[in-house]
């Protein structure tokens, strides 16, 4: 096992890492370069920060270890445990040989038995983490962290957020809704009022926004030029689209009508396959705004010129790509100098232009922040060799302002910074909604398995592994919960194998937890993931997960064993002994379900802003 495994490398460094246990574990320190040794007695300089590791016999032992910045004391007898903190102690381990277990004495740990190696984690304000050699968190120190002190400061630094996405789709994907979830923990937790930033033309755009219940205020480039007040009240029209025709009765014209009620724009088509090729948008007062023309380049209707209006008809500016407009529009936002602008980018490479004119013009009121939220490789997808995803340039190209990386999980963060040299990589996960787990009766032969139905979510996969299931357990059942342009094909897949009474598509639910808390397990055979919401939401409603152990996430969330199974990508026998030792083995749905909701209490909202804040910090102490 490598120290990486454990810490995420952001965090080693001014952090020492120091292990308990093993001598084989040295190793690792020196492996890791972070500490050249831990034996006791010694002191530890490690990234310039020095940790005292002393073996106590009696409390006053400890008054030479205070000019370290951290304290560890190892003692025999308990009675000298709480002594030793009172004396000034960081941590206490209470020599004995069993499993560790972990009391808290004036909000520092007193780690019982060593008869497995601890990994502690220091920083100068004390010890922050607890870790045992299989990768369970044994202790986590409460962020000391003062919400309302930060709360001020952010006023007091006139900070803005614009949560960077394109469209507010009327069925929102795994991004958008990953994006809204955060935009709700900031505003609750934070209080930082989150602006939705998108550019492409919306007719629709409050509805949709309300449609998911997520009342951000909203930015929109279309809106911007057509100069549309969002706030007045939405009319009631007979429709929002008007065809006209020609003398053969074929479609020539398109009017779209905003929400508001005018005439938002109007397309003229081609009418052999009802291209647009001009359109003319208008402000609420028939003012037109924008005029767009294209061009059928290989058999796509491109944009080819896009030029803004002024109220007097004379064209004020224009584009020949749609990005340069946007490059332009967003600018022109972040033209308030007195304002500190944070962007997190959840739609590269949309934004790209437009990051890049913002370095280029080096606007120091601005930082951007970009979210990865899937595997930033290709080809094979060996994140060492493999080449980088577009949208992902920004890991290589500096002339994309980047102020910062997030990565959902810690093994993708390891994999980035061993291959990009990068200072700025962040592991902050997507916060989990505070809920409590739905309460059902279990079927104790239920398999389930949701998200969308695409090649990556490798459903076929599934199938051929609960035919080795059924084999031995003939009355089990696996429910396919989602939809997708793969249905058909896995159906007939079914079909042929003479399954149809064992695996059934259950379509979309909007009960997911009821699903999770009534299966006796959730499988998830991906063949790459960013961070998979279902694995968090399984758990959360303590369903145990059996998964491949792809690049990203699942091996975040789940301790093999522990709350459910990892196993190699493709394994499809491995996946089904794991199945049928879940749905046949006494006692063993049931010991590894009430592991479920505690290990995905990292996702709380309250500790993924004490994460954000910690960031946000960063940018505004510079």
């Amino acid at each position: 096992m490598f120290l990486n495994q454990l810490i995420p490398p952001p965090f080693l460094k001014g952090w020492s890492v120091i292990f308990f246990g093993d001598k084989s574990n040295q190793l690792l320190l020196q492996e890791a370069d972070v500490a050249l040794k831990a034996d006791e007695d010694t002191f530890i300089r490690a990234n310039k920060l020095n940790v005292a590791l002393l073996t106590v016999d009696d409390a006053q032992d400890l008054i030479d270890a205070r000019k370290a910045d951290i304290v560890l004391a190892s003692v025999k007898d308990a009675a000298l445990a709480k002594p030793s903190i009172d004396s000034g102690a960081d941590a206490v381990i209470i020599r004995a040989n069993a499993p560790p277990t972990v009391e808290t004495y004036k909000q520092r740990p007193i780690i019982r038995g060593t008869g497995e190696a601890l990994l502690l984690v220091a920083s100068r304000r004390g010890v922050e983490q607890i870790f045992s050699s299989e990768r369970e968190l044994i202790f986590e120190q409460p962020p000391l962290l003062d919400v309302e002190q930060f709360k001020r400061e952010f006023k007091a630094f006139n900070g803005v957020v614009f949560d960077m996405l394109r469209v507010l789709r009327p069925k929102a994907s795994g991004i958008d809704y990953s994006a809204f979830r955060r935009a709700q923990m900031f505003r609750e937790h934070l209080g930082i009022e989150v602006v939705l930033v998108t550019h492409e033309y919306q007719n629709d755009l409050l509805e949709q926004r309300d449609a998911y219940g997520i009342n951000f205020p909203v930015l929109n480039m279309y809106d911007y030029f057509q100069e549309v007040n969002r706030d007045s009240e939405p009319k009631e029209l007979p429709s929002r689209f008007v065809l006209s025709y020609d003398d053969k009765q074929r479609a020539t014209r398109r009017d779209t009508y905003d929400m508001l009620g005018f005439l938002s724009r109007r397309q003229e088509l081609d009418p052999t396959n009802l291209r647009p090729y001009e359109v003319t948008y208008y402000r609420p007062d028939g003012t037109p705004a924008i005029h767009e023309t294209y061009g059928l380049i290989d058999g796509k209707n491109i944009l080819t010129l896009m030029e803004l209006i002024n109220r007097q008809g004379k064209v004020t500016k224009s584009f020949t790509r749609h990005e340069e407009a946007l490059s332009y529009w967003l600018m022109e936002m972040l033209s308030d100098k007195t304002q500190n602008y944070f962007l997190i980018d959840d739609r590269a490479p949309d934004w790209n232009e437009a990051y890049r004119a913002i370095e280029a013009a080096g606007l120091d009121n601005v930082r951007v922040i970009h979210q990865l939220h899937n595997i930033h490789v290709g080809g094979d997808l060996n994140p060492f060799t493999a080449p980088t995803k577009e949208r992902y340039i920004y890991l290589t190209d500096k002339t994309i302002r980047t102020d910062a990386i997030l990565s959902l999980t810690t093994q993708q963060t390891e994999d980035i910074l061993r291959r990009y040299p990068l200072p700025n990589v962040f592991n902050i996960p997507h916060p989990l909604p505070n809920v409590t787990a739905v309460k059902a009766k279990v079927k104790p032969l239920l398999v389930v398995q949701v998200g969308r139905i695409t090649k990556d979510k490798q459903h076929a996969k599934a199938i051929d592994a609960f035919r080795i299931v059924l084999d031995k357990v003939p009355q089990a059942q696996l429910h396919f919960y989602g939809s997708g342009t793969l249905q058909e094909q896995l159906q007939a897949k079914i079909d042929s194998l003479g399954l149809g009474a064992s695996i059934m598509f259950k379509g979309f639910t909007d009960n997911i937890a009821q699903v999770f808390a009534s299966a006796a397990v959730s499988i998830l055979p991906s063949l790459k993931e960013g961070s998979p919401l279902v694995i968090q939401e399984s758990l959360q409603n303590n369903c145990p997960v059996i998964a491949f152990d792809c690049r990203y996430g699942a091996r975040d969330s789940i301790v093999d064993g522990v709350n459910g199974y990892l196993v190699a990508v493709n394994d499809v026998e491995a996946l089904a002994d794991r199945i049928i030792k879940i749905l046949t083995e006494p006692g063993l749905r049931d010991k590894l379900s009430a592991n479920c909701a505690r290990s995905v209490e990292k996702y709380s909202p309250e500790k993924v802003a004490s994460k954000w804040i910690k960031l946000f910090r960063m940018f505004m102490q510079r």
